[in-house]
């Protein structure tokens, strides 16, 4: 949104994804595009969902894959349910090099639901984004 010149960042990710909704939720989760710009995505090494204490927990590689990728650059997870049509979006400030995202989301999930995660990384100061990453899971208990 920062570069913004036409369109916000809002706009340009309906641009992108709204072929994939049909309703609310997005028809195919892996082709959803959270985030894209410089740099490269960072594959998601794990994601888990513990449904009895409403917590996800993403980690990925700290091995700096590219140029523009820094250890400060900062995290942003997006959680997609499915069976529940839930979508959150993590608030904490963590940075690349603690290779972990863990926050509370609100809404109930249930072991066995289908579950997708997002990883992106930005600048603090918001020069420079990364792509997103995904990985789908089931809710555990």
């Amino acid at each position: 949104d920062r570069f913004a010149v036409q369109a916000s960042g809002f706009n340009d990710f309906v641009r992108v994804n709204i072929g994939l909704f049909d309703g609310t939720m997005p028809s195919t989760p892996a082709n959803l595009v959270i985030s894209q710009g410089k740099m490269t995505a960072t594959p998601i090494l794990g994601a888990s969902f513990e449904a009895g204490f409403a917590l996800l927990s993403v980690t990925w590689s700290t091995t700096l894959i590219d140029n523009y990728q820094a250890a400060s650059d900062l995290a942003k997870v997006v959680f997609l349910n499915l069976d529940k049509k839930i979508i959150a979006v993590s608030s904490d400030v963590v940075l690349r090099s603690a290779g972990e995202l863990t926050f509370e989301v609100s809404e109930a999930s249930e072991v066995g639901d289908a579950a997708f995660a997002y990883l992106a990384f930005s600048r603090a100061d918001g020069t420079v984004v990364s792509n997103s990453s995904y990985i789908s899971f089931v809710v555990a208990a």
